[in-house]
């Protein structure tokens, strides 16, 4: 059987601390669960030098990314575009049945098998729901001062990726679960679109301060643009994933059942 080993980099571990916190929840997670939608665990170990290590399925298709628009990108049918969507739904819905939440879901954080099955990925930013309402300030603000910059719209920091990040997580407020279903209504936009979800670019914001900039966008109302050619569960999905106040999101079974109704179709 052949699968990844996933290892820190010691240099990373130098530059922060807080990196093996991260990691070490990790696999505290990927050891307690199992689903055919999150990338499967087989274990974890240190190094000689004692840098930390973990094992896991190898997920031969790459990332999600990559297939939708990065250098293996190519045309998806619309019938693909809703398996791997709902592929996603499913193993997010068990990740919060679980009390769990993910805090990172991005294309990049989801990989694909060779039989085109998505699992989500990297549970790193996973924190228990009851934990939230304490300490996510904490991790924010953390995040600030423990990374050189904040230059990559793309990038993880600490807690987040900005692009697919919510009104309530960009301003450093508590959330829940429900930042999770925000961030899903970014990536099915991707899914659709084959694009990048940058909203920035799309209103032609040039500011350097990147997270005000969003703020004020998403304050405003302004949303990635959907084209009218999509399914039209698909752009009403996405809308009510993208309501600023999180009890009007849909959970993920709900999500999931619109989904799997787009894949009888």
């Amino acid at each position: 059987m052949e699968v990844a080993v996933k290892v820190l980099r010691r240099s990373i571990l130098q530059f922060d601390d807080s990196v093996l916190v991260e990691f070490e929840r990790e696999i505290s997670f990927m050891q307690r669960t199992r689903h055919s939608n999150l990338v499967r665990f087989f274990g974890a170990g240190r190094q000689g030098d004692g840098t930390p290590f973990l094992v896991e399925e190898l997920m031969a298709g790459g990332t999600l990314k990559g297939l939708l628009h990065g250098g293996e990108a190519r045309a998806i049918s619309w019938d693909m575009k809703a398996s791997l969507a709902a592929d996603v739904a499913r193993g997010m819905a068990y990740m919060h049945s679980l009390g769990h939440i993910h805090r990172d879901l991005k294309s990049g954080n989801v990989l694909i098998t060779e039989t085109m099955q998505a699992k989500v990925a990297y549970f790193g930013s996973v924190g228990r729901l009851l934990e939230e309402q304490h300490d996510n300030r904490l991790d924010s603000r953390a995040s600030l001062h423990s990374l050189e910059s904040w230059a990559s719209l793309d990038m993880t920091h600490g807690v987040g990726t900005p692009l697919y990040m919510s009104l309530e997580m960009l301003r450093h407020t508590n959330y829940d679960e429900r930042t999770d279903v925000w961030s899903f209504g970014v990536l099915l936009w991707e899914i659709a679109a084959q694009a990048p979800p940058d909203l920035l670019q799309q209103e032609g914001y040039s500011g350097r301060a990147i997270f005000s900039g969003l703020d004020k966008l998403l304050e405003e109302g302004h949303r990635l643009a959907m084209h009218a050619e999509w399914p039209a569960a698909w752009r009403e999905l996405m809308a009510r994933c993208w309501q600023q106040d999180p009890d009007r999101r849909p959970a993920f079974p709900q999500i999931l059942q619109v989904l799997e109704e787009g894949e009888k179709h």
